[in-house]
C-alpha cells in the first residue's frame, strides 16, 4: 500500500509535470498561429484538415481564460 506522503508526491511530480507541458504546447501553439495565422481557417487550409482549424481555437480560447 502506498503511503499518503509518497502519494501527494507523486500528484505534485505530476502536477509539475502537466504544467511544463502545457508551458510547451502553449508555445508551439503561438508559434503555429504565427506561422499558419490566428483564426485557425488558414490552418486547415494548409493543412487540409478542419481538425487543425478546431484545434487552433480551442487553444486560443483556453490562452484567454
Amino acid at each position: 500500500m502506498i503511503h499518503t506522503d509518497t502519494m501527494e508526491l507523486i500528484i505534485k511530480n505530476q502536477q509539475e509535470q502537466i504544467k511544463g507541458l502545457l508551458e510547451t504546447n502553449r508555445t508551439l501553439v503561438e508559434s503555429n498561429q504565427k506561422t499558419y495565422g490566428t483564426d485557425g481557417r488558414t490552418a486547415a487550409k494548409s493543412t487540409g484538415t478542419p481538425v487543425a482549424s478546431s484545434l487552433v481555437k480551442q487553444t486560443a480560447f483556453r490562452q484567454k481564460e
